[in-house]
């Protein structure tokens, strides 16, 4: 009795044993095996179930309710006694079936094994395959389950039926049958009015049967209904075959294909060839083996990689010797990086180590037809390279799989696996003895591959500068004047190091002689952000069709991440960013993270730091813009935003106390803050997000995110003129005054003044400078800001100081002591009695300035404020050097330095250590004096401040006078 499982995806959800209907119970609980089945033979984690059963709404008890569905169709689906159809791994759950027990496996198999038939000019062989193929439909697919993700799947399966109809009505037409396959395209054409191929197809009927006129009306429907609904002419396929019966062309004759007939299904087990005997009698002709030879050729111009070929090249003996025992190279890298090319020069160069032949297989795991190679298809092709006559083979794949180990059994061969999907595809077609190398090539990592068959991974990332460079010279060779070394590096850039991109790049320059080097890395800069300049007609070679094969072949969750990925700024995130973009905790995010590594669409070039390749980036923003709506990707953007100003409050806090930052009245929903443990991990996150934090202020400018703009932007102020970010400062305080303005908050464009006028001071830009400080002046005074005019007195002080004006400075810290007494801050009281005695200290009053900055100190010192503490022993070493007792100075400039250092301030610690060096020389010790220099020199060219030059100028002095050796 046959009581073999099949189960139907192509229509209802269903399966029976035999001839005998199975009850799956509820549309959910079929959705949970539907969901595992779209993914045979790959696990499904719990929670990717749960967003396809819920989507972003699952209930608490969801995980305990997938369990139970799933204990359920165990009960329904597996006999007593025998092993689980659906198998619990790692996380998650995998069906265990056979293509042929799946209707949509099988269905792909008949539609690839049509491509073959077609490329073999076997059209009649290919329409009876599609046929067979297009019957196991049985309305629509999925019917009757619930939730978004069903939703999708279904239209990606229509999708397929639809494409493997256009194959058959295409194949019919060559074969002239154009009277039923012009009624079939007339109703697909009504049904789908939009979809220019069946219209195409129509009018080719219509031609070949002699109805011009009538194929001519179709055109003109067509152009109508396009003009009407989308704005638009029939695309260029259309008008080629417009233009070829407008001119009365006459149709390409129809060849009939010479009739082959199409492999009978297998019959049941008991009338099958004996197994046994089938094996043997293949063994028996093993000697008879051929020798394939099939590497593809070798690119001419193969560049580069020469880590890469010397990691693969440690995987043989030295001697020349066959590998002890069997091998596998995995190489695995993001799409377009020449994992084909790198894996077939190399099997040029060692060819002749592996007598017994080399075959290759392109395994089809991302392919322009969405027909993944099964490994029975593949075991097949290996068989047909060995010339073992199909006949003589077992049924089965584990049968098959058997034998090809016994052929291969004490032959030295080269397998090159190209293109696969997973480690399941590749495992039927690993030899089982020593003497054979197997290199494989994919776009995922194939962990369990690494893990259990011990494969060697080889990660193959884009190539660097030099390479890339030297690459494009060679294809560009003579088109490359004198002049064009700039434009070539442009290209080189906007190309990302990415092989497939820079060929493409290439060849449209060879295609094109008369354009410049200029002109084309013009015509990359103009699209930058886009994948404009990598389209092309040919699927095999469009970048945006050939991100899409592994894009489609990624989860849901996974997806959403990599579109939201798009969106950040900065050059990479961690997860707690990605979590806040998301609107989802970070465990879930680490997921999807660790599903993009595995299909290679992120990066991560640091652990815990996540990172797109531009082009990637580039493909993901417009899927963005094409799945996700525009008021969720703003959401996304306001909880990123949110996500910096928390994180940048925490750090700044702790690296300060007493910071006096406005109270978080933020109301944003799903933000994750950053996990910043002390004053250490305050300063490394600043440091690490420095850039990104830029990049998100210009981005919410860009969006007119105005509110959450300022307040990051306002929280960042300070921390980053103190450290030494000024050039950053003005840019993104320009943009803070900018939303200040549209929303009319007098006091953000006040704090906007103020820190550009700091900023501006530093970078010595005095007039910018003082305009920026009297408007805040006026702003703070309009408000009622007591404290903050202080502040900016405090800068306007710090300004005249600049211009040597110290008569004018003293004034203004006398002004700004006034107000924060006025305003009641003790800290801005205490920090302005530094200034105060500064400003004496600079007009020759050490005595006043004493005065002043032992006040300031003691104060400063009980309310904990390490910076303005760190300030105020500054000028104590200023004003004893004044007073000619040089060692309290250097005692006093070395717990300055000690302290700014601690803070991170450079800038100021760069400027202690100036007048360290010059205390440590009127004290004679030269050493000591070159080595603060020196210090200083280094953080002052990292900051690109102009007293650089002074300090330069000490250390060359220094070496001149030949009291140091330079």
């Amino acid at each position: 009795m046959d009581d073999r499982l099949w189960f139907t995806l192509l229509g209802p959800v269903g399966s029976r044993r035999g001839p005998t209907d199975l009850d799956l119970g509820s549309p959910q609980q079929r959705a949970v095996l539907a969901a595992l089945l779209l993914q045979a033979g790959v696990p499904v984690s719990v929670q990717q179930l749960m967003e396809t059963l819920w989507d972003d709404d699952a209930p608490r008890s969801a995980e305990a309710t997938i369990r139970t569905y799933v204990y359920r169709l165990r009960r329904v689906l597996t006999p007593d006694g025998a092993p689980h159809v659906i198998r619990s791994v790692g996380a998650g759950y995998l069906v265990d079936v056979r293509a042929e027990d799946l209707d949509l496996a099988t269905f792909r198999q008949l539609v690839g094994a049509a491509e073959v038939a077609r490329r073999e000019s076997d059209t009649a062989g290919a329409a009876e395959l599609l046929r067979r193929g297009l019957a196991l439909w049985n309305g629509e697919p999925l019917a009757g389950l619930p939730g978004q993700a069903m939703e999708r799947y279904r239209a990606n399966l229509a999708k397929l039926r639809l494409n493997a109809l256009e194959a058959l009505l295409a194949a019919e037409i060559d074969l002239g049958a154009y009277v039923s396959a012009g009624d079939q395209l007339a109703s697909l054409v009504a049904e789908h009015p939009l979809d220019e191929r069946f219209r195409r197809l129509l009018m080719l009927a219509l031609w070949r049967s002699g109805q011009q006129a009538e194929a001519l009306a179709v055109y003109q429907d067509a152009r109508d209904v396009l003009a009407a609904e989308l704005g638009v002419d029939p695309g260029p396929q259309l008008q080629a075959l417009h233009l070829r019966i407008l001119r009365a062309d006459s149709p390409a004759p129809v060849q009939p294909a010479k009739p082959s007939p199409v492999p009978a299904p297998r019959s049941a087990p008991a009338a099958e060839v004996d197994q046994v005997a089938a094996t043997r009698a293949v063994a028996r002709n093993r000697m008879s083996l051929a020798t394939p030879a099939q590497l593809p050729a070798d690119l001419p111009d193969f560049t580069g990689r020469a880590a890469e070929l010397a990691s693969l090249d440690a995987l043989l003996p030295a001697d020349g010797a066959p590998p002890p025992a069997m091998l596998i190279s995995a190489i695995h890298g993001m799409a377009g990086t020449g994992k084909t090319a790198l894996a077939v020069h190399w099997g040029h160069r060692i060819a002749d180590r592996f007598p017994d032949g080399q075959i290759y297989v392109n395994l089809r795991g991302f392919h322009p037809s969405g027909v993944v190679m099964s490994p029975l298809e593949a075991l097949r092709a290996v068989f047909d390279a060995l010339g073992v006559d199909s006949r003589q083979l077992p049924d089965g794949l584990d049968a098959q799989a058997a034998l090809y180990r016994s052929l291969m059994a004490g032959r030295r061969m080269l397998l090159l696996l190209d293109n696969a999907r997973d480690a399941e595809q590749v495992r039927p077609l690993l030899p089982g003895s020593r003497g054979c190398l197997v290199v494989v090539t994919s776009r995922h990592q194939m962990p369990s591959l690494v893990a259990i068959e011990q494969a060697r991974p080889i990660k193959l990332c884009v190539l660097p500068d030099d390479d890339a460079r030297a690459y494009l010279l060679s294809r560009l060779g003579s088109r490359v004047g004198a002049d064009d070394g700039a434009e070539v590096d442009s290209i080189v850039r906007l190309c990302g190091g990415l092989p497939l991109a820079l060929s493409l790049v290439a060849a449209r320059a060879v295609l094109n002689p008369h354009g410049s080097v200029a002109t084309l890395a013009g015509q990359l800069s103009a699209d930058h952000g886009t994948l404009d300049s990598f389209a092309d007609t040919d699927p095999a070679i469009d970048l945006t069709t050939i991100f899409s094969w592994s894009y489609e072949r990624i989860g849901p969750s996974a997806a959403r991440l990599l579109r939201l990925l798009a969106l950040h700024p900065g050059p990479d995130a961690a997860p707690a960013t990605l979590a806040s973009l998301a609107g989802a905790r970070v465990r879930e995010v680490r997921a999807g993270l660790d599903e993009l590594l595995h299909a290679s669409l992120v990066r991560e070039p640091s652990p815990g730091r996540y990172l797109l390749h531009d082009l990637v980036r580039a493909y993901a923003a417009e899927r963005a813009q094409d799945t996700d709506p525009g008021l969720e990707r703003r959401a996304a953007l306001g909880r990123m935003l949110e996500h910096y100003t928390r994180s940048a409050r925490t750090a700044v806090q702790l690296l300060d106390p007493q910071w006096d930052l406005d109270p978080d009245q933020s109301t944003v929903d799903g933000v994750v803050t950053a996990e910043i443990a002390d004053a250490e991990a305050a300063r490394t996150w600043l440091t690490v997000e420095h850039h990104s934090a830029v990049a998100a202020v210009e981005l919410a400018a860009e969006h007119e995110l105005d509110t959450q703009l300022c307040h990051l932007a306002g929280t960042l102020s300070d921390i980053f003129q103190r450290h030494g970010h000024w050039r950053d400062q003005v840019a993104m305080q320009t943009l803070a005054l900018a939303a200040g303005m549209r929303v009319g908050d007098l006091g953000v464009q006040a704090a906007a003044h103020r820190s550009l006028g700091s900023a501006y001071a530093r970078l010595n830009q005095l007039d910018a400078s003082q305009e920026h400080l009297l408007c805040a002046l006026e702003l703070f005074e309009a408000v009622g800001d007591r404290a903050n005019q202080g502040r900016s007195y405090r800068g306007l002080a710090f300004l005249h100081g600049q211009q040597g004006r110290y008569d004018l400075a003293l004034g203004a810290s006398q002004r700004a002591l006034e107000l924060y007494r006025a305003a009641g801050d003790p800290a801005g009281v205490a920090s302005a009695l530094n200034d105060t005695g500064w400003c004496h200290a600079m007009l020759g009053d050490f005595g006043e300035a004493l005065t002043h900055c032992r006040q300031a100190l003691d104060a400063l010192s009980e309310l904990g404020i390490a910076n303005a503490v760190a300030s105020t022993w500054d000028s104590l070493g200023f004003i004893h050097a004044g007073l000619g007792e040089r060692r309290e100075a250097v005692a006093a400039y070395t717990r300055a330095v000690e302290i700014f250092h601690e803070m991170g301030d450079r800038y100021n610690e760069a400027d202690a250590l100036v007048h360290l060096g010059d205390c440590y020389r009127a004290l004679g010790d030269l050493g000591a004096a070159r080595e603060a220099w020196r210090r200083s020199l280094q953080l002052l060219e990292v900051l690109g401040h102009a007293t650089a030059q002074e300090v330069r100028a000490r250390l060359d002095q220094v070496a001149r006078e030949g009291l140091v050796s330079p």
